[in-house]
């Protein structure tokens, strides 16, 4: 794949927050659960959950592409001046919103579950800024939910079946089985690293892929989005359940914060 397309990819879908989760402690405490459903175009989740370790059950039930950008917001500012920032002509985002990082995409029927520690009591904010067949970003359908944090759950952070790892200038992709399984994804790198996965239908190009993006997103999509993670900093990790197809190729790429890109390939047994 040339490595150009990412970018490409990664601009379709841009947004100004990222999702970052993680699974529940081990004691399964269900108060460090909270469940997400993506709907068209709206949100289906609890107006607040208890923080510390907090898992994310997510699920794309829609019909579309779905992401599930995750952020917080200083008091006082509300879900109607989040929605305006992606009316507006851009630039950078004030400072008082928090980029948290988050699961890029994922496909329809696809689920993920995300565990991460959230121990700052507050609002937090979900959002989808995929276009829609018009280039609407879904956001400015209604595709924004805003809960608070507080507390803290005891729940404590997961032991992961495999680790992932972003270093400087690769991904270390160890060998993956087939099926549901908890990832550590490790940002060892000296900057931030994403972690953006997908995986192309048999007979289909990136060129097919690109050229859905560009048509607005019409037909069945050329690729797979399992899950992933957007923008986490350097010397921190996430934990991702995620199904991976055996035998099926996934695509892992990153941007780097001077323009280029690392990318691996690899095929679960």
């Amino acid at each position: 794949m040339p490595l150009s397309f990412a970018r490409v990819v990664l601009l379709a879908v841009a947004t100004l927050f990222l999702l970052a989760a993680c699974k529940d402690g081990k004691d399964g405490d269900d108060s460090a659960i909270i469940q997400v459903i993506a709907h068209e175009y709206s949100y289906a989740m609890p107006d607040s959950a208890e923080g510390g370790v907090v898992t994310f059950e997510l699920e794309n039930d829609g019909s579309t592409l779905h992401e599930f950008a995750f952020g917080r917001i200083d008091p006082g500012h509300t879900a109607e001046e989040v929605q305006a920032l992606f009316e507006s002509e851009g630039g950078e985002p004030p400072d008082w919103i928090h980029d948290l990082g988050g699961v890029p995409v994922l496909s329809p029927g696809k689920t993920a579950t995300l565990t991460r520690e959230l121990r700052e009591p507050g609002t937090y904010v979900f959002l989808c800024a995929i276009p829609d067949a018009q280039g609407k970003p879904h956001i400015s359908l209604g595709m924004i939910k805003l809960f608070e944090l507080s507390g803290d759950s005891g729940a404590s952070l997961p032991e992961a079946d495999v680790v992932i790892e972003a270093t400087d200038d690769a991904f270390l992709v160890p060998e993956l089985q087939g099926g549901t399984q908890l990832i550590e994804l490790r940002n060892s790198a000296s900057e931030p690293r994403e972690f953006q996965m997908l995986s192309l239908e048999q007979g289909k190009t990136f060129d097919d892929l690109e050229a859905w993006f560009e048509g607005g997103l019409q037909g069945p999509a050329p690729a797979l989005f399992p899950g992933g993670m957007q923008t986490i900093d350097a010397g921190t990790s996430v934990f991702l359940e995620m199904d991976l197809e055996a035998g099926r190729t996934y695509l892992l790429t990153s941007e780097t914060e001077d323009g280029g890109e690392i990318s691996s390939e690899f095929t679960p047994e």
